[in-house]
């Protein structure tokens, strides 16, 4: 390879975006170069095959690239994340999705689709750098851990709800969500949030909750609550009140 055609192939690297199509390659080349240059990226592990035709650069922003790869809105401990309110690097990064995808591994990064059928709603934009990031709200946040606690990460959310309580708006707006869900998924949020919670929100919840059954936290046994007739195999409610 002569020294120009590898400075073109790296500057053309630099210059595609993080998700990128054939389309963007072959605009630069004929078909069969594109597919020769994607495949030789893809063996010197600077790209991941995203899609069909799609590709996310290794090295890329992690969170761009789960936002314009998987669509849905940034969740969970990685909503936190990009509001400030955690500040350990990421190892993982969780988008919400509407049907099931396979993670995308890139590099150090795993991005993690959570399916979550109808509840993909409750998002706002974040800036982040020059991109708008489609980003769950606090309330929102905590409905998805409450709702998929398989990818919860409740010490997280319970610091940063001490370190940005929540307002009147923000508790109305989890009764919302609350409403509309599974009963396990009520109970959850009952039992994680009695002890932050106003008493007007527990009452609600409380006539939402039904004598029938019980519901998991994590794991099938544990610590069981008997007013929520939900089960807590890691007794996560120790972190209530930890500044």
């Amino acid at each position: 390879m002569s020294l120009s055609t590898k400075y073109l192939k790296q500057r053309l690297f630099r210059e595609l975006p993080d998700v990128f199509s054939h389309r963007n390659v072959a605009a630069w080349m004929q078909d069969r170069a594109a597919f020769r240059l994607i495949a030789e990226w893809g063996k010197a592990g600077a790209i991941r095959k995203a899609g069909r035709g799609i590709y996310a650069k290794v090295g890329g922003d992690a969170y761009l690239i789960a936002s314009q790869v998987f669509g849905g809105y940034i969740s969970f401990s990685s909503a936190l994340y990009l509001r400030g309110l955690k500040t350990e690097t990421e190892k993982r990064i969780f988008v919400a999705v509407s049907s099931a995808k396979k993670p995308l591994v890139l590099s150090s990064v795993t991005i993690i689709p959570v399916r979550m059928k109808g509840f993909v709603t409750g998002y706002g934009m974040v800036k982040r750098e020059k991109h708008d990031l489609p980003v769950a709200t606090m309330p929102k946040t905590l409905f998805d851990m409450c709702h998929r606690p398989g990818h919860a990460d409740f010490y997280c959310m319970y610091r940063a709800m001490n370190w940005n309580p929540f307002a009147k708006e923000d508790w109305e707006e989890l009764l919302g969500y609350a409403r509309m869900a599974p009963l396990s998924t009520v109970r959850r949020i009952g039992y994680i949030t009695e002890g932050k919670a106003p008493a007007w929100f527990i009452k609600k919840l409380e006539k939402l909750n039904k004598p029938m059954g019980v519901s998991f936290l994590y794991g099938k046994g544990g610590h069981y609550d008997r007013k929520w007739r939900i089960y807590d195999e890691q007794r996560v409610r120790r972190w209530v009140g930890e500044e």
